[in-house]
């Protein structure tokens, strides 16, 4: 069965990555090896310079692996699984973001309301005031 679109760039993705920390771990282990070898001395101005080397060939490969990801992220964007996951994500979420609209209209009554009642009570405090006035 072949593969999809989806698999495929996950497939070559994976497999790039895979050199790429091949190459680190070569890397990597040249350092260890360097390092073992002048055990108990301090390293040689050669051996010095050959970890700097090394070093610094690592950074690129790290640099590497995250435009890699990053491209792959942005091809799996395109395949049509992803592009099919989406719509049936905006479908399902349309009922849910219908009611938050319901649920920001009924607090806005809400608040609406609270402030009517509030120049009720005030009303309603102002009448009490007036009748105690009346009757005394």
């Amino acid at each position: 069965m072949p593969m999809s679109e989806y698999e495929e760039v996950l497939a070559a993705t994976k497999a790039v990555l895979a050199q790429l920390d091949a190459m680190a771990e070569e890397i990597n282990s040249r350092i260890t090896a360097i390092k073992l070898q002048a055990a108990g001395r301090p390293l040689s101005a050669a051996e010095t310079v050959e970890i700097e080397l090394l070093r610094s060939a690592l950074a690129p490969i790290g640099g590497a692996g995250d435009k890699i990801a990053l491209t792959a992220v942005t091809q799996l964007d395109k395949t049509e699984e992803v592009k099919q996951l989406k719509r049936k994500i905006e479908h399902a979420t349309e009922p849910l973001t219908k009611c938050i609209e319901k649920i920001q209209q009924i607090a806005s009554f809400a608040d609406t309301i609270a402030k009517v009642m509030g120049g009720i009570s005030g009303v309603t405090d102002k009448l009490g005031e007036l009748v105690k006035k009346a009757e005394g």
